[in-house]
């Protein structure tokens, strides 16, 4: 396989940029529903405060990355199917 302009920006969209995304999409999951959680937690009375620290960030970071690996690891099953 030859490399070309266009097999590089399917390589870079394929394997960065789409994978990017989907991590975007478990980032946005994982601090919604953190701030949910904490929101319903609040409305039962059980804190008395509302508050986003470093755990709750690093756990977002989490969903990002584990989305990430997914898309990526999707994108070399697929091609490795066709191959």
């Amino acid at each position: 396989m030859y490399l070309t302009r266009n097999n590089i920006s399917r390589n870079i969209y394929k394997y960065f940029f789409n994978p990017f995304m989907y991590g975007l999409y478990g980032l946005f999951v994982f601090m919604v529903t953190n701030i949910l959680l904490k929101v319903f937690i609040l409305i039962l009375n059980t804190s008395d405060s509302f508050s986003i620290t470093e755990k709750d960030i690093a756990l977002s970071l989490l969903g990002f990355f584990a989305f990430f690996l997914i898309k990526i690891i999707r994108n070399l099953k697929e091609e490795n199917k066709f191959n």
